[in-house]
C-alpha cells in the first residue's frame, strides 16, 4: 500500500472517530439494541458477580496459574470463543 494511501486511511479513520466522539450519547439509549444489551447486563450481573468470584478463588499464585487458566479456557470454548 502507497504511503500515501495508507495516510488517508488513517486520516479517515481518525475523523470518523472524532465525529463519533462528538456525538450526544444520550441518544444511544434510544437505540433498542443497547437498551436490550443493558437490560441483559443488569438482569445477568448477580450470576457474573459469582462466577468472577468463584474463578478469583481458584488457586494461582504467581507463575503457577494453571488451575485457573483451565478453567477460563473451559468457559471460553464453552461459549464458542
Amino acid at each position: 500500500m502507497p504511503r500515501s494511501t495508507f495516510l488517508r486511511t488513517i486520516a479517515l479513520v481518525i475523523a470518523s472517530g472524532v465525529a463519533l466522539a462528538a456525538q450526544d450519547p444520550a441518544h444511544l439509549m434510544e437505540d433498542p439494541a443497547i437498551k436490550a444489551g443493558l437490560e441483559a447486563a443488569k438482569r445477568n450481573e448477580p450470576h457474573f458477580i459469582d462466577e468472577q468470584v468463584r474463578i478469583c478463588e481458584i488457586p494461582a499464585p504467581p507463575f503457577h496459574e494453571d488451575a485457573r487458566g483451565k478453567e477460563l479456557e473451559r468457559l471460553f470454548k464453552q461459549m464458542g470463543l
